[in-house]
């Protein structure tokens, strides 16, 4: 599965990850926010803050019926380790 990803708003940047998961996560670092967690195929944790379960749940429809999803419309993602929690 891929998706298409805002790396950096300031300057443009896409990105294409292959991700092997991806859904709704209502805390991710402990700080109350939710959004779209994404796994990416070398174990790397991707996320876009702000987004609801209700969105999130479309996106992830969207990339089980079709294999890819452009998120460059929800804003840039953050890198997180999941151990650091």
């Amino acid at each position: 599965m891929r998706v298409l990803l805002l790396e950096d708003a300031d300057r443009n940047a896409y990105e294409v990850q292959d991700i092997v998961d991806m859904g709704f996560e209502p805390d991710i670092e402990n700080t109350g926010i939710g959004g779209l967690y994404l796994v990416t195929t070398s174990g790397e944790y991707l996320y876009i803050r702000y987004l609801t379960e209700s969105v999130c749940n479309t996106c992830c429809l969207g990339m089980l019926s079709t294999g890819y999803c452009d998120l460059t419309h929800y804003g840039e993602y953050i890198q997180f380790d999941p151990m650091d929690e």
